[in-house]
């Protein structure tokens, strides 16, 4: 019985972790969204696909946790097992991962000299 509760905080913990990271990520676009439409897009200076894609509509990042979140919540009702509390806090350290370097990729591109 112990050991059922501690993998399901478990995984509720990974899912503050990752909505705090994806919120994080949404935070810092959109404050350099805002500069980069301030800077190159009232100028008319072209921006790259990628920034204009991440930056400057992040409200997409809010919902990257939601797979998580369905799958702690169904995760109740099954037995639980160590193993899948390690699959599913490997998968959400990549997505934050993928995410952060996407969202910092995005930040720095339109700012260096191509």
């Amino acid at each position: 019985m112990q050991v059922k509760r501690s993998i399901y905080r478990f995984e509720f913990l990974v899912c503050i972790v990752l909505i705090a990271g994806t919120a994080s990520c949404w935070l810092i676009s959109a404050l350099v969204g805002k500069a980069v439409e301030n800077h190159f897009v009232h100028r008319g200076q072209l921006i790259p696909l990628v920034t204009s894609v991440v930056i400057m509509k992040p409200a997409w990042m809010l919902f990257v946790p939601t797979p998580w979140l369905l799958f702690a919540v169904s995760a109740k009702c099954r037995d639980p097992l160590v193993a899948r509390g390690m699959i599913f806090a490997a998968t959400a350290a990549f997505a934050l991962i993928l995410l952060a370097t996407v969202a910092v990729l995005a930040c720095v591109l339109p700012w260096l000299p191509l």
